[in-house]
């Protein structure tokens, strides 16, 4: 009795399933990816740390180096 009882119920519970048409999904959504750039130019060498520098002119010679930097990449990028 047991037995035919499993089988009836998974009998009804895979014939539910077999008979729903399956959901197609047509629509496709596009995202923009931003891709890194290489620039070929040579960068500045960036300030070392030695133990005649104090924390302020290290910070004033690191925040030269980065403006620099942000000219070059202001400057290529105004060429494309």
């Amino acid at each position: 009795m047991k037995l035919i009882s499993i089988c009836l119920l998974s009998i009804l519970c895979l014939s539910g399933c077999a008979s729903s048409k399956p959901e197609i999904i047509y629509k496709t959504v596009y995202q923009e990816v931003k891709v890194p750039v290489v620039y070929k130019i040579d960068r500045p060498k960036r300030p070392l740390y030695t133990s005649s520098d104090n924390a302020p002119s290290y910070m004033l010679k690191l925040r030269q180096y980065i403006i620099t930097l942000e000219t070059i990449i202001d400057e290529h990028n105004k060429k494309d």
